[in-house]
């Protein structure tokens, strides 16, 4: 109906990328949670997070319209790997027929053109998969170190 790559491999990756999503999404979950002092500072601090990282994640923004002074923000932005692999996914190797008459510059013919527009080629779907992972495994161990650090100053109170 809606035309997306039916290739079995193309599907596998596109389960494989949202699980990665949702596991880095926890991991950014414990993150938050460990760095806030109450369950409303912690809300408040993931949504103002959430917003910035979906600003800087592909969707708004043009990856390669960024400003450079902001540009260290796409690195943590575990919904730009995301989008970046599936996009990769699914217009990768991609024909499109353009309509007689249609205007040349505004028509693309292959997904790779459209991946070049939208700032992402060069990149691969293991090397979005592999970011995000690493993500993860940062944000979990961010977390571990701040209970580390916060369960010694409360530990210091309790004894006290």
């Amino acid at each position: 109906m809606v035309q997306l790559t039916q290739r079995p491999e193309n599907f596998f990756q596109f389960v494989c990328i949202l699980l990665m999503n949702v596991l880095c999404a926890q991991s950014y979950g414990m993150f938050v949670a460990t760095l806030a002092d109450t369950i409303q500072s912690a809300q408040r601090l993931s949504a103002f997070l959430i917003i910035v990282l979906m600003l800087f994640g592909g969707f708004y923004l043009n990856l390669s319209s960024i400003w450079p002074g902001f540009q260290f923000i796409e690195v943590f932005s575990f919904i730009q790997y995301c989008f970046t692999a599936l996009c990769i996914n699914e217009f990768a190797g991609l024909k499109f027929a353009c309509d007689a008459g249609q205007d040349s510059t505004y028509c693309l013919v292959t997904g790779e053109q459209v991946l070049t527009q939208a700032g992402m080629s060069g990149r691969t779907v293991a090397g979005e998969i592999g970011k995000l992972f690493a993500l993860a495994v940062l944000f979990r161990i961010l977390a571990y170190l701040l209970l580390r650090f916060k369960g010694k100053r409360l530990c210091s109170c309790i004894e006290s």
